[in-house]
């Protein structure tokens, strides 16, 4: 029981630092990630197949994360990088299904369906894999503190509020939205590497649609607590499938169950988001400012 508690508590940290960067990214700059289990998947498969095929330590393997966040953030900038509002949230929608898609075909590299199984386990640097994902939601939540009260949150913000004034205000717009995306992409992909190593088996179901909009249904589900709300709502959505599971439901009741209590939480996401302002925009097909 002990071993599997730690799982899960593992299982949560990983998702807490996914959602907590998409809470961030919509809460502070106004931009809706809806792709964002593509880049958890593509950092896990970066580690997986260095860890498997290339025989590469799997410390290594993580750190090897941290270049390809970087590159696809790059990507992702010049993709989305002009867009905002609710074309913004349907185009990173179909950057995370090309990727999806990749990771599904790419059957040579990627596994495709069948996934790549037997990822070596790593060494936690702090003798427990729930303490280093622990550890990393630490840091990310304490980055994103110092970053909100210095000059790169007032920036992001004026991003959010009136991208055309910031750029008369030479806040340099643009550029931010550049290092939002690479650093975003960064943290997804390292934890993508560690939901990689904690499982040992991945597979392209696990970063689908459907992924990335419980990621964001999680970032959403509660009102900004300090930056803690995210934590929260991925505890929400890990606990509860592992609670139906022991009340002793009806065979297949408990996901059906969990079915309407996921769509009831999108329904929560979706009144929190109707009337917002992201990126000079108002959500929910609102004119720019």
């Amino acid at each position: 029981m002990g071993g599997y508690l730690l799982d899960l508590v593992t299982l949560w940290a990983i998702f807490a630092v996914a959602a907590t960067v998409v809470a961030a990214l919509v809460e502070d700059a106004g931009f809706i990630h809806v792709g964002a289990a593509s880049f958890v998947g593509a950092g896990a498969y970066t580690a997986a197949l260095l860890s498997t095929r290339a025989g590469v330590d799997p410390q290594l393997a993580l750190l090897a994360t941290v270049p390809v966040g970087m590159t696809l953030g790059g990507i992702l900038h010049v993709v989305v990088g002009r867009l905002s509002g609710d074309v913004l949230a349907l185009a990173t929608l179909a950057v995370g299904v090309v990727m999806h898609g990749v990771m599904l075909n790419a059957v040579t590299i990627t596994g495709g369906p069948m996934g790549i199984a037997g990822i070596p386990r790593r060494a936690p640097l702090t003798g427990h894999a729930a303490v280093d994902a622990i550890l990393f939601l630490v840091v990310v939540l304490g980055f994103l503190a110092v970053a909100r009260s210095t000059g790169v949150g007032l920036r992001a913000r004026a991003l959010r509020d009136d991208e055309d004034l910031a750029e008369d205000l030479e806040l340099r717009p643009r550029r931010m939205r550049a290092a939002l995306w690479v650093a975003s992409s960064v943290v997804l992909s390292v934890a993508g590497g560690l939901f990689a190593f904690q499982l040992r088996y991945i597979d392209p179901s696990s970063f689908t649609v459907r992924e990335s909009v419980g990621i964001l249904a999680m970032s959403l589900l509660l009102p900004s607590l300090r930056g803690f709300n995210a934590s929260i709502g991925a505890l929400v959505f890990i606990a509860l499938p592992e609670v139906l599971r022991f009340l002793g439901l009806p065979v297949g009741t408990g996901a059906e169950v969990r079915q309407l209590l996921f769509g009831a939480a999108l329904l929560l996401v979706a009144a929190r988001i109707r009337g917002r302002r992201f990126g000079g925009a108002v959500a929910m097909g609102g004119a720019r400012a």
